[in-house]
């Protein structure tokens, strides 16, 4: 009986890069045990011994691509292997690639049969353009280790980048990685570095002899690619990205103290400027662009004369005449620009609050907790908002966190966790702890509406 080795989420399209086995299957398999055992990020030892034992003709290219990202990473920046490579050359590497995830150390026959699998797939160009460039760009962009990456200048002609989706795969998948190496300093460091992320910003690679940001051609039609072992929208996925580095950018600039002659040409020259590539974003990010794109757009960087426009100070204005959409607005500029700001994140909170939208005033006020973890703030405006989602469990949740810490740090003010959290326990049907911690919070200050007072029997 012949035994069918299925793979799973292997699917098949009709659009196809040429799909052939190999000459030599066994040496096929082989390069994707190699790759599968020697890691980047370790001393290859015994690979060029592995490497040498491939001598099949048509795993030429192949071969010498996996031993250069697995080795000495530098030459893949070198244009032979910038280059567009013919359908043939992707698919076979781009099946190197998928055969490393599903072999099995242990069954050989196993290993044939899913390998004649792969090789026999047809599989669309933008999958096989998408794969060579990310695996390209993840071996030879790192942080610590310089292979050659700073101060790049790629010209698209010289790489037989002919079309509008070749020239953006490269590109968007590129400096995606080139965004990693200021993600940390930006986003996870605390106090942020923008110093240690401009180091990087001021080395990104040129287009055409230009900025990055110069960079536009994204007329061309989306299409859908595998990350994380889903098929998802590749504008969607990569312009958000893009965006946020742009934004990033801008950020980093502020901080410190850029040319505001730099920051405007970032913003006009940059798919900044661009609202019809705005629905690519997340909703956040769109909130932010349209603000960008809008009247504020220069404001962002104002000299401290100046700092009455801030949109700090705007935000600020908006929110005391309880104009709360505008606040929003300008809220989230400032985020963007002073995202360890706690004061920020407490407006926005409030802002969403008093406009119904839950859901994103939940998560501002979360970001708050981080930011601010002893302090009551975030938690109890998360309860707030809960409550009107009526998730009154978390929001009991949050309350008591918000009380235990009012009571460390502002005793005076804790009644008003207390109320709410007395408030949640009607909501969740405990009348007998509603009714206590309710009555000592009233001694208090707090004030008890007037449907539980009267449900409860209290005066």
């Amino acid at each position: 009986m012949k035994i069918v080795y299925l793979i799973p989420l292997f699917l098949l399209f009709a659009q196809a890069g040429e799909a052939q086995e190999p000459q030599n299957l066994e040496e096929f398999i082989e390069l994707a045990q190699i790759l599968r055992k020697y890691k980047p990020m370790q001393e290859p030892k015994g690979l060029q011994k592995a490497i040498n034992r491939i001598e099949s003709p048509d795993l030429a290219y192949t071969k010498r691509f996996i031993d250069i990202s697995l080795s000495n990473r530098k030459p893949l920046l070198e244009k032979d292997m910038l280059m567009m490579q013919d359908s043939q050359t992707l698919h076979t590497i781009y099946s190197v690639l998928e055969l490393a995830k599903y072999l099995d150390p242990s069954d050989s026959t196993k290993n044939k049969a899913i390998a004649k699998q792969i090789c026999a797939r047809p599989t669309r160009e933008t999958d096989l353009l998408h794969g060579y460039y990310n695996y390209l760009f993840i071996s030879v962009i790192h942080p610590y280790e310089d292979y050659g990456i700073r101060k790049q200048r790629f010209f698209f002609d010289d790489l037989d980048l002919a079309t509008a989706t070749e020239r953006s795969t490269f590109f968007l998948v590129g400096m995606s990685k080139y965004f990693s190496l200021i993600y940390k300093q930006i986003y996870i460091q605390s106090p942020p570095d923008p110093i240690a992320a401009l180091s990087w910003i001021v080395d990104f690679p040129t287009y055409e002899n230009k900025p990055y940001y110069y960079y536009k051609d994204f007329d061309f039609p989306d299409f859908k690619v595998k990350i994380d072992n889903r098929y998802q929208s590749f504008k969607s996925y990569y312009l958000n990205q893009y965006y946020e580095l742009l934004l990033s950018h801008l950020y980093v600039l502020r901080e410190t103290k850029g040319k505001e002659k730099q920051a405007k040409d970032l913003l006009e020259n940059s798919i900044l400027s661009d609202p019809s590539l705005y629905k690519y974003a997340d909703v956040q990010r769109q909130d932010i662009l349209k603000t960008l794109g809008g009247k504020h757009t220069f404001s962002i960087l104002e000299n401290e004369e100046q700092s009455q426009n801030s949109p700090q100070n705007q935000a600020l204005s908006a929110f005391k005449n309880e104009d709360f959409e505008e606040a929003v607005i300008h809220l989230l500029v400032a985020i963007e620009m002073e995202g360890s700001d706690p004061n920020l994140y407490k407006n926005l909170g409030y802002s969403y609050l008093k406009l119904k939208d839950y859901e994103k005033s939940v998560a501002a006020y979360k970001e708050l907790s981080l930011l601010i973890p002893a302090s009551p703030d975030g938690y109890y405006g998360m309860a707030l908002a809960q409550k009107e989602q009526k998730d009154f469990s978390n929001a009991l949740k949050n309350a008591r966190k918000a009380y235990s810490r009012a009571e460390e740090l502002t005793p005076t003010e804790a009644y008003k966790a207390q109320g709410l959290m007395g408030l949640l326990y009607f909501d969740l049907g405990d009348t007998k702890n509603a009714k206590s911690v309710l009555k000592k919070a009233h001694k208090l200050g707090f004030q008890i509406p007037t449907n539980y007072m009267e449900t409860l029997g209290l005066k």
